[in-house]
């Protein structure tokens, strides 16, 4: 049997929208809102409070929310991975489905993917109308997350650790 000789700092420890550490963090509830299907590790709105939805809607959740986040006012956070809706275990097959209860992280550190790629330090954006998070600054239809950082380096599609110290403040791209 040989030993193990080198060791990577960087190797993936959780999926997209797994919580990494939970000192320090903020999550909320919400429901998806009608029509919106919503995967982990995204940037998602709110579209109404709760308690302004149909009393059958409103599931005891703070917040109806909904992928994206045009509008800075309504920004909400990252929809967390629940381990309790596992599809095939080890994938990444979870989803939450319209009127679903969907844990929404504000601060914190949270395991996403990081499409294009990026560098310890680098800034955080997400695409306003999907929400996809990515490195880097913001252009046109993105938005930077104030101070969100990566906080290790990431290839290209891999799954990236990233810090969120407050995501109620958001820049726009231009």
């Amino acid at each position: 049997m040989s030993a193990q000789t080198s060791y990577d700092l960087n190797l993936t420890k959780g999926y997209s929208g797994q919580v990494a550490d939970i000192q320090d963090s903020n999550i909320v509830t919400g429901i998806v809102a009608t029509g919106q299907t919503i995967v982990p590790g995204i940037f998602v709105q709110r579209t109404a409070s709760a308690e302004s939805a149909p009393t059958t809607f409103n599931k005891g959740a703070n917040y109806v929310v909904s992928a994206g986040g045009a509008n800075a006012a309504d920004n909400l956070g990252i929809a967390v991975r629940d381990l309790g809706r596992e599809g095939a275990p080890n994938t990444a097959a979870i989803v939450y489905n319209e009127t679903d209860q969907i844990p929404v992280m504000r601060s914190g550190y949270i395991y996403v993917t990081i499409p294009s790629g990026g560098s310890h330090g680098d800034p955080i954006k997400f695409d306003q109308t999907t929400g996809i998070i990515d490195a880097g600054a913001p252009a046109v239809g993105e938005a930077g997350i104030d101070s969100a950082r990566l906080e290790v380096d990431t290839a290209a599609g891999a799954v990236g650790k990233i810090w969120i110290p407050n995501v109620v403040t958001v820049t726009n791209g231009s």
